[in-house]
């Protein structure tokens, strides 16, 4: 399938550690699991539902997923719908520049024009329609080859401690 340029791409966030819920986010062996590979609300892991949120905007061939090698048991499930090609498998988590570099970097190579939504997939949601329907009013916004930030985010209802 040939991408043309200027098309919508995502790029989710998956290769983080999880260290501040490490001790709430534990498998049956008491083994500690990153929260995006947890299943919060329903059978979905927060990054299957992060893949799910994204192809409701963008076909999976145009989303790219960052994830470490060390969690390799966790993600293999949650990305088999996207591209081999799409996955970016860090040796370990070097943090989210780093992250956000690498498929950048290849969304550049494969379409210079390129409009990207970024997703963390450690985010639970509990309106994905509201959230989609922001982010298309978002991408509304960005019209031309300039250059373009948006950022979007929610005003907490609750206080968060380390």
């Amino acid at each position: 399938m040939r991408i043309q340029e200027g098309e919508i791409w995502g790029v989710i966030l998956a290769a983080g550690d999880g260290t501040r819920l490490a001790a709430v986010t534990v498998d049956a062996s008491g083994r500690t699991v990153p929260k995006q590979y947890c299943a919060l609300a329903g059978a979905s892991t927060l990054l299957e539902q992060t893949v799910t949120r994204l192809s409701a905007i963008v076909p999976r061939q145009r989303i790219l997923c960052v994830v470490a090698e060390a969690h390799r048991r966790h993600w293999q499930e949650g990305v088999a719908g996207l591209p081999t090609e799409n996955i970016v498998v860090q040796p370990e988590n070097r943090g989210t520049a780093t992250g956000l570099l690498l498929p950048l970097l290849e969304i550049a190579r494969r379409d210079p024009m390129a409009r990207v939504i970024v997703s963390p997939a450690d985010h639970f949601v509990a309106d994905e329609r509201r959230l989609t329907l922001a982010l298309l009013e978002a991408l509304s916004a960005i019209e031309g080859p300039e250059d373009r930030l948006l950022l979007l985010g929610i005003a907490p209802d609750a206080p968060v401690g380390d």
